[in-house]
């Protein structure tokens, strides 16, 4: 039996450290028996650590994890391979992860220690991290400047970005010595440090770069610098308009337009603000415009919808400009009741977490979500992963419970409906909470949400509460834009409504989907299920919409359109009869 046999669990720092196997009793010696060999705990830990390794079962793999860190506290790999492992909650692994920084402080032990840290909230031990980076080569550093810039460590970070930049810079690496120095303003300026003169002495060097090289994130992260010096109270007109004068390109020219637009918001003048706002409200994906339509909502005195703005943008991808100094200053008012938005939650380090230990303890990591919900029923992303995480025959009461905590979020509405496939939540989604959102009233902002949801029809469900997820789908998408409305994943939701409108909302339909894209048009059914719309409204347009469908299609619609007129085209009601089931509401009504 080895010493690990009785060392189970996969989470929890161990309590007890071996420091010698226990004594065992020698059986008496016989001709065909061997003496039994006792491994010492130091090779005992080597062997579990590499069966862990070979291990495919998460847990059985984290079970010997523990053991071997238990066995042999020294070994750096045991501990390194623990700390790394997602076996438990983070600050449970932190003790691993420190053990494994004190043996070798090293890059992989302060990484390590770094990446484990910032998962559990353990800030000390992230500075620790980042102190041992900052005395390493290069690479090291700018691994130690992103920490430190992280944790609010600005004039950190902004010291070691420069060193950064003065080794690239040595080295004849220009253009990554050019965005170290950026960096170096922008946390400079963040850190209250006089960083305008610097970026000026840049500008010229930037603008050479991104025309030589085509390098399409200079410009925009020379706005980024533009905006920290602004924020920090420093004169940035003069820099902005030389800076704007020399780049050239579509990202850095809209960067650019941006950036004076907040600038001139917060400056009471909000006219440049309100006009870009509306020429770029349909980007709700871009973290720059998210930025411009929080500050234009403050300074409007909207602070409920800065701060859904300032939400949303915090859920959006860290790359490129984003302008979180302005977000910081819009969300910082005092508002109403803030507004959902469509933006997908985002889960903290905490909760993505409890995500990856589920995989080999999915009944701790649930048991920790359920504590987190009750500590704060606003999480939306503790919400949503407590009702994936939880047990097949609890999924729809958490999810229940997540919909009365949250009846406005339409990502938890969304799960609830998944779960348990009620109509009225279908209802109070298309109804309430799609309506109520930030991005409301932004043409097919709402689509995809409401294409998922309509994905979840049960076919040939009569309830009328999928007829308002229905239209709810199609107004959104009839924008009069020359692109599909959704991605091909939620694309056949919108033929399922076309489909249900065309029975139970004609009129809808008919008003509705003349203003659906070419791209969606050219789906026959989609289209047919309008003609047929247009057609039974009387609605001369019918024809008109007809005329490119062929096949079975366009005998249906020369049957509805001929229905309209009081005829019957018995040989068109022939040729459709490929369609009769789908389409009995207009070929069993024809020809009577």
């Amino acid at each position: 039996m080895s010493l690990g046999a009785s060392l189970g669990g996969c989470g929890g720092e161990p309590k007890v450290v071996a420091t010698a196997p226990p004594t065992i009793a020698a059986p008496e010696p016989t001709a065909s028996a061997k003496p039994l060999v006792v491994t010492g705990p130091v090779e005992e830990s080597r062997r579990m650590l590499a069966e862990a390794l070979a291990a495919t079962d998460r847990h059985e793999r984290c079970r010997l994890l523990n053991a071997a860190a238990l066995l042999d506290p020294s070994s750096f790999e045991a501990q390194k391979a623990r700390a790394e492992s997602r076996c438990a909650p983070a600050a449970e692994l932190l003790g691993s992860a420190r053990a494994a920084f004190g043996l070798r402080r090293d890059a992989s032990g302060a990484s390590l220690l770094s990446t484990v840290a910032l998962r559990a909230g353990a800030r000390a031990d992230a500075v620790a991290a980042g102190e041992a980076l900052a005395a390493m080569d290069t690479p090291d550093k700018l691994a130690a400047a992103r920490l430190f810039a992280k944790l609010g460590e600005h004039a950190r970070a902004a010291k070691l970005f420069g060193e950064v930049a003065a080794a690239r810079a040595s080295k004849g690496a220009a253009l990554d010595a050019l965005d170290a120095r950026l960096d170096a303003i922008i946390e400079g300026a963040r850190a209250a440090e006089p960083v305008a003169a610097a970026l000026e002495a840049t500008l010229t060097e930037a603008s050479t770069h991104a025309k030589g090289y085509g390098d399409a994130w200079v410009g925009p992260k020379v706005v980024e610098a533009i905006a920290a010096v602004r924020n920090a109270g420093q004169k940035a007109d003069a820099l902005a308009k030389k800076a704007r004068a020399m780049f050239g390109g579509d990202a850095a020219k809209e960067a650019f337009e941006i950036e004076r637009a907040i600038a001139a918001a917060r400056d009471g003048k909000p006219n440049e603000a309100n006009a870009l706002a509306a020429k770029l409200r349909s980007k709700i994906a871009s973290a720059p415009v998210r930025a411009l339509l929080a500050v234009r909502a403050r300074t409007s005195g909207s602070c409920s919808e800065a701060k859904a703005h300032a939400r949303a943008h915090g859920w959006l991808p860290a790359e490129g400009l984003r302008l979180d100094d302005d977000v910081s200053w819009a969300s910082t008012c005092e508002g109403g009741k803030v507004p959902a938005t469509v933006i997908a939650p985002v889960p903290s380090d905490e909760i993505a977490d409890l995500r990856a230990v589920a995989e080999a303890d999915p009944l701790r990591a649930s048991a920790r979500l359920d504590v987190i919900v009750k500590e704060r029923p606003d999480d939306v992303s503790a919400w949503l992963a407590a009702i994936d995480l939880a047990p097949a025959y609890a999924r729809a009461s958490v999810a229940a419970r997540a919909g009365a905590a949250l009846p406005d979020e339409p990502w938890i509405r969304l799960a609830e409906l998944s779960a348990t496939g009620g109509a009225a939540v279908a209802q109070a989604l298309a109804a309430k909470v799609l309506p109520a959102t930030v991005e409301a009233s932004i043409p097919r902002a709402i689509a995809p949400l409401a294409a998922r949801a309509m994905l979840l029809e049960k076919p040939l469900e009569k309830e009328p509460a999928w007829d308002d997820v229905a239209e709810r789908l199609v107004t959104s998408c009839a924008a009069a834009l020359p692109t599909a409305c959704l991605d091909a994943e939620r694309a056949p939701a919108l033929g399922r409504a076309t489909a249900r409108l065309r029975k139970s909302r004609t009129k809808v339909l008919a008003t509705k989907g003349v203003a659906l894209s070419p791209a969606d048009l050219a789906v026959p059914r989609v289209r047919l299920d309008v003609v047929v719309a247009l057609a039974a409204t009387g609605d001369k347009k019918a024809a008109i919409f007809a005329a490119p469908l062929g096949g079975a299609e366009a005998a249906v619609a020369r049957v509805a359109i001929a229905a309209a007129n009081g005829k019957c085209d018995a040989d068109a009601r022939k040729s459709a009869s490929a369609l009769a089931g789908d389409y009995a509401d207009v070929l069993d009504t024809a020809c009577k």
